[in-house]
C-alpha cells in the first residue's frame, strides 16, 4: 500500500531564489488526490491539470478535486490564506502562464528533464530540442531540475 505524505508546500513561480513556504501537513493513499490538493492549495484549478485529469480517467485515484473527501479544517478557509500567504497569488488568475523556454543547449541535463516531463513536452527534432506549447502543463519540473536551461 503507497501512502504519501506532504508536510509543507515551497514554491517558486521563476528562477528567483525566492521562495514561497507554507506549513501544511496532507497525506493520503490516494497519490493523485494528494497531488491534486496540493494543486488547489497553491491556486491551481485540478480540472486543468492534465495529468490529475486523466490519472482521474483511467482509474489512478481521485484527479479532480470534486472527487475528494477531505476531512480537517475548512479547507476553503486554509486555502485564502495561503493562497494570500503567497507573494504570486496573483500570478494564478491569469490564464496565460509562461511556458519555459530554452536557453543553452545542455544534452544532458535537457534529457533529464525529459525523462521527469509528465506530458512528454521537451522533444527532440531534427538534432534541437524544443518545448511543445500544446504539451505543457506549466508544471516548470524543468526548470526545477535544470533551472540555468530552462527559462520562464
Amino acid at each position: 500500500v503507497l501512502f504519501g505524505v506532504v508536510d509543507g508546500v515551497k514554491a517558486s513561480i521563476s528562477n528567483n531564489k525566492e521562495i514561497n513556504q507554507m506549513k501544511v501537513l496532507l497525506f493520503s493513499d490516494d497519490l493523485l488526490s494528494l497531488d491534486s490538493v496540493t494543486s488547489v492549495l497553491i491556486g491551481f484549478r485540478s480540472n486543468e491539470i492534465e495529468t490529475n485529469r486523466l490519472g482521474d480517467i483511467f482509474g489512478f485515484g481521485s484527479g479532480t478535486f470534486n472527487h475528494i473527501t477531505l476531512y480537517g479544517d475548512d479547507f476553503v478557509e486554509i486555502r485564502k490564506e495561503a493562497t494570500k500567504m503567497l507573494r504570486y497569488s496573483k500570478v494564478f488568475g491569469k490564464r496565460n502562464q509562461p511556458i519555459p523556454k530554452i536557453t543553452k543547449e545542455d544534452k544532458l541535463k535537457i534529457n533529464k528533464s525529459m525523462d521527469f516531463c509528465p506530458t512528454g513536452a521537451i522533444i527532440e527534432k531534427e538534432g534541437f530540442y524544443l518545448i511543445d506549447k500544446n504539451k505543457c502543463i506549466k508544471c516548470y519540473f524543468c526548470v526545477e531540475i535544470a533551472g540555468d536551461v530552462f527559462k520562464i
